[in-house]
This record gives C-alpha cells, structure tokens and sequence, in this order.
C-alpha cells in the first residue's frame, strides 16, 4: 500500500478500494464510487506500483484470497473469505504504518501517511515538468488552488533554475533538517 501511494500519489480510499479488474497493462482505473471528487479517471502505472502489485498478487496467493480487492482485509484463522470479504481498512493501513515505525524506531509525525505521499508525488511531478496543472492531474486533483497546499518549494528545484537561468554549474544544496514539501 505504501509503494501504491508513494509512486502513484492517490487518495487512501481509492487505493483501498482498487480491484484487480482496475489493473491494466499499462495503467489504473481510479473507479468514481471511491474517488474524492466523484470522478472515474486512468493513471499510468508507474514501475514502483508494479512492484508493489506483484507482492500484492504474492500475498494473495499466500492466503488464498479470490476475492477482487487489491488490499484486502486479512482473515481470521477461523474464517474464511466470504460474504464478509471486504478491503483493507483505513485504520488498518494507519494501525499497520505505525506498528511499522515503531519497530524500526522511526518517530511518528502527523500528515506523514497518505496524504504526504501524495503531496510528495505531486511535488517530484512538479520537479519533473515544471507545470503545476501536469501535477495536480497525475494525482487525479482538478483544484489549482490546491497547488499552494499540494507544492512547496524545495531547495533542489531553486538551484536547478539558478543554473539554468546563468547557464553554470551550480552546487548540490546541502540536506536539511526538518520535513522538505
């Protein structure tokens, strides 16, 4: 789930809800019913998710599971999956992430979860074309003023116009503390 999030960028209930009839060769089909904003609408599969897809067909293998859900909920030893087959939970993926940063020591921070992959993917699309409107569409938002919330200015960025504007070499800038945008 967090390879999906952090390579494709999506909101947490439509990643949840992806079905395996959504899979495409080539790309996702982010269904209407579990989207924000009421829309059906395709993004090209980045090799990131292909990994993670694979390890979800890995998994479902594993368990058995024939249901449709990419991320399904895990069965109880004594059940099996049926009319209770439903996906992976919110709270599961949260409960999950923060089991996981507490066994590797990784200090909790608020808005690090979903909702920071996105922001984080549509910040590297933004990197990448230098066009907002290209980065808020990847990530399946028709909002521009969410750009002001989605894109922050990174140091990286700054200096890349610096060289392209004086035509030189311009250092690497040096890593910060702190959460970058």
């Amino acid at each position: 789930m967090m390879m999906l999030l952090g390579h494709q960028g999506v909101r947490i209930n439509a990643a949840l809800h992806l079905q395996w009839r959504d899979v495409e060769d080539d790309q996702l089909i982010w269904r209407a019913e579990w989207d924000k904003l009421g829309n059906e609408w395709t993004q090209p599969i980045r090799d990131g998710t292909v990994s993670a897809l694979l390890t979800a067909k890995g998994w479902r293998e594993r368990d058995g599971y024939d249901g449709p859900w990419v991320f399904y909920r895990p069965r109880r030893r004594s059940r099996r999956y049926d009319r209770e087959d439903a996906p992976y939970t919110v709270q599961g993926f949260l409960d999950a992430l923060r089991n996981a940063e507490d066994r590797a020591g990784v200090i909790h921070r608020p808005l690090r979860a979903s909702h920071g992959l996105r922001k984080m993917v549509a910040g590297d699309v933004w990197d990448e074309t230098d066009d907002a409107t290209a980065a808020l569409q990847f990530i399946g938002d028709t909002d521009m003023r969410q750009a002001k919330k989605y894109l922050k200015v990174r140091a990286k960025r700054m200096f890349s116009i610096a060289q392209r504007l004086d035509g030189r070499a311009v250092p690497t800038p040096k890593p910060t503390t702190g959460v970058s945008g």
